[in-house]
């Protein structure tokens, strides 16, 4: 490259004398002359910063603190920081100019989940800005209900910072009578949220390298309600998955590069674990998509389970997605659910016998089940924004 005394190494003169401008180092740099480098030079560099400043502040406070960063862990480059963090804490789009539920944000919450975290979200400056001009609270709550329903918190919504670039900064101001009943439901079952995970005879194995990939196979499987978990597969995040994190799982599907970890590959191949390439729901084996039905196109899924209490009740949350913009509400819908039953008997020990439906808005109430060799089946009469059914062999 024409570079004869690297102490004298300039990098700006060298892009420069190539040719490089300042945008085509912006929109192009991983293609670039030490385009890859220079990003790995920066990232290792800000993990030593933030490094240095927890234990820093921890050194000053006298013991270990909870740490975290701003930022949502939505990219390779924002995962970095991971094996340094306890949770992640920051903005995420929730397209509310769309006027519709968002699915991208679980991704971001199945996989940090996978990292064994958790993110505390909130929206992005335009989301607030239109809630804000539109005053639709009953949107934001569906966000809410979202995040816990998926195993991660949402912070409350009372004094949230909007930008438009016409308006620039301006506030919104939520109301406590709109959102105090959400966390008071969450609070008062805290139980039932707190050591809960993705209960899911399918995972996906991520990799830096297979980020859009997995990030796409994701988006596809929870807009057709087929559970799923994430296993982190890179080793630069430092997550030691475990044979009791494979003990569920009966089908594990990779990205298009499918070289996975030497000592991950080990891991899966012992527990009996078949590996697949995704290519697509399509091609998905019965065993996967016969995991959970509804009656309802208009309702998201989400069933969880306590890995380290077998007397636990599964927990099925549904989020109803049938948002109607000018009641700033959900439409009420009679939901049939049916929960494969080889499924619930790696979550529970015994025959299930009892479902109690939850909600925020109404007393706790035992529902019917109905029992048949492959299915636990139950009806919610009339399901709100939000509600979670309990089940359980006691």
């Amino acid at each position: 490259m024409g570079i004869e005394h690297v102490d004298e190494f300039d990098l700006k003169v060298f892009l420069k004398s190539k040719g490089i401008t300042a945008e085509q180092w912006r929109r192009e740099r991983p293609r670039l002359p030490f385009g890859e480098l220079f990003q790995q030079f920066q990232t290792e560099r800000m993990l030593q910063v933030v490094r240095e400043v927890f234990e820093y502040a921890e050194d000053l406070r006298g013991k270990p603190l909870l740490r975290s960063v701003n930022s949502s862990a939505s990219s390779p480059e924002a995962l970095a920081v991971a094996p340094l963090v306890d949770f992640f804490c920051g903005e995420m789009d929730h397209h509310a100019s769309t006027a519709q539920i968002p699915i991208e944000p679980v991704f971001v919450f199945r996989l940090v989940e996978g990292l064994g975290k958790r993110q505390a979200a909130t929206a992005a400056g335009q989301d607030w800005a239109w809630i804000a001009a539109n005053e639709k609270p009953g949107l934001v709550r569906t966000w809410i209900a979202q995040a816990y329903a998926f195993g991660n918190a949402f912070m409350v919504p009372h004094h949230q910072w909007c930008y438009t670039p016409e308006k620039g900064t301006h506030w919104w101001e939520g109301k406590t009578e709109d959102f105090a009943f959400v966390y008071r439901f969450i609070r008062e079952n805290a139980n039932l949220f707190d050591g809960y995970r993705t209960l899911a005879n399918l995972s996906l194995a991520y990799t830096h390298e297979n980020f859009g990939e997995i990030r796409s196979a994701a988006l596809e499987l929870l807009k057709a309600n087929i559970p799923f978990n994430i296993l982190v597969a890179e080793p630069a995040l430092g997550v030691k998955v475990a044979q009791k994190d494979l003990s569920v799982c009966e089908l594990l599907l990779t990205g298009e590069k499918r070289a996975l970890p030497p000592e991950f590959e080990r891991l899966v191949k012992s527990s009996k674990v078949s590996i697949a390439q995704w290519q697509g729901i399509g091609e998905l084996p019965g065993k996967v998509l016969s995991q959970v039905k509804l009656n309802n196109g208009k309702v998201r899924v989400s069933l969880r389970y306590k890995p380290d209490d077998p007397t636990a009740p599964v927990v099925c949350h549904l989020l109803n997605q049938d948002y109607d913009l000018q009641r700033d509400d959900v439409r009420p819908a009679r939901v049939a659910v049916s929960i494969n039953r080889l499924l619930l008997s790696k979550a529970i020990k015994g025959t299930p016998k009892r479902a109690i439906l939850r909600t925020p808005t109404l007393p706790p109430e035992e529902i019917p089940i109905q029992l048949d060799d492959d299915w636990l089946t139950f009806t919610v009469p009339e399901l709100g924004f939000w509600a979670l059914v309990e089940i359980s062999s006691r």
